[in-house]
C-alpha cells in the first residue's frame, strides 16, 4: 500500500490509537495524569521534545518558561494550544483548522488546581456551539480514576474507569462501549519533562502523549482491533527516545525527535 509520506507521517500524532487520550528523571506531577502545572522554571539541561521530523515533513512543539506543553503546529497548517492564566493554571484547550478556531474547552479547577469539568464547544464561522462537557475524578495518589462524558444536555453518554502499571503508566480504560489497553518500554518518556502532555492525550485522544514515565510500545481495543497501533524507539545516550516509529493497519511511519 503505498501512501504519501507527510500522511505516513501524521499517523504518529493522528489519534488512531486513542485514550479519552532535557536530561531530568523525575516526571513532574502534572505528568502523573494528575493536573497541576510546573511553578518553577525548568533545570537547564532536560530533554523536552522541540520537533519530530519525517522527511521534510515537521511537528513543532511549543512550551511556556515552566515547561508545560501549550502549542503543536501540524505540517498541515492546523495547531493544538492549550492556554493558561497568570498562575499556571489551565483556561482551555483550543483547536485549529489552518487560522480559524474549530473547537475548545473551558476547564473549571478545583481549591487544588486540579481540572475537573471541562465544557466542551464547536466553532461555526464566529457561531460557537455547545457540543458536551466531560468531568475528571482523581484517587488518593493524584491520578485520574474516571472520565466522564455528557452531551450538551448533561446526560451522560459514558463513563471510562482508568488502571495503570506499577511504574505509574496509563494501563486501561474501559467502559461499557470501549475498551483500551496500553503496554511500555522502561525508557524515559518522551514528554516525561513536559507538563500538561496528559491533557493533549485527553482532548485529542493521541496515545503519543501517554509517554510520559515511560513509552507507549502497544495499544490494543478488544472491540475494535482495526484501531490497534505498534510503536518502537531507538534512544539516545539518556535513555530517551531518538526515533519513533508507529504502525497502524499495516502503514509504518519514522520521526526523528529533536529535543530543546
Amino acid at each position: 500500500m503505498k501512501i504519501q509520506t507527510n500522511i505516513l507521517f501524521v499517523l504518529i500524532l493522528s489519534g488512531l490509537c486513542g485514550v479519552v487520550s532535557c536530561k531530568k528523571d523525575k516526571a513532574t506531577p502534572e505528568n502523573n495524569l494528575a493536573g497541576p502545572g510546573p511553578s518553577a522554571q525548568p533545570e537547564p539541561g532536560i530533554y523536552i521534545p522541540a520537533k519530530l521530523t519525517s522527511g521534510k515533513s515537521n511537528i513543532i512543539f511549543s512550551y511556556t518558561k515552566a515547561a508545560a506543553l501549550t502549542k503543536i503546529d501540524y505540517e498541515n497548517g492546523d495547531s493544538t494550544i492549550l492556554k493558561f492564566n497568570t498562575a499556571g493554571k489551565p483556561l482551555e484547550f483550543r483547536s485549529y483548522e489552518s487560522s480559524k478556531i474549530v473547537s475548545a474547552s473551558y476547564y473549571s479547577r478545583d481549591l487544588n488546581g486540579l481540572i475537573t469539568k471541562a465544557q466542551v464547544y464547536r466553532f461555526v464561522g464566529k457561531d460557537e456551539f455547545k457540543t458536551g462537557s466531560y468531568t475528571i475524578t482523581y484517587g488518593s495518589d493524584g491520578k485520574i480514576t474516571t472520565v466522564a462524558y455528557y452531551d450538551k444536555e448533561n446526560r451522560l453518554l459514558e463513563e471510562q474507569q482508568y488502571g495503570y502499571t506499577a511504574e505509574g503508566n496509563l494501563a486501561t480504560q474501559k467502559s461499557a462501549l470501549s475498551d483500551a489497553a496500553y503496554s511500555y518500554d522502561l525508557k524515559n518518556g518522551l514528554f516525561k519533562n513536559a507538563g500538561y502532555a496528559w491533557l493533549f492525550a485527553l482532548e485529542k485522544e493521541n496515545s503519543l502523549f501517554l509517554s510520559i514515565m515511560n513509552n507507549v510500545e502497544r495499544c490494543t481495543f478488544p472491540l475494535e482491533n482495526s484501531g490497534n497501533q505498534l510503536m518502537s524507539y531507538t534512544y539516545n545516550n539518556a535513555g530517551y527516545p531518538a526515533t519513533i516509529t508507529s504502525t497502524v493497519l499495516g502503514i509504518t511511519a519514522t520521526a526523528k525527535v529533536t529535543y530543546q
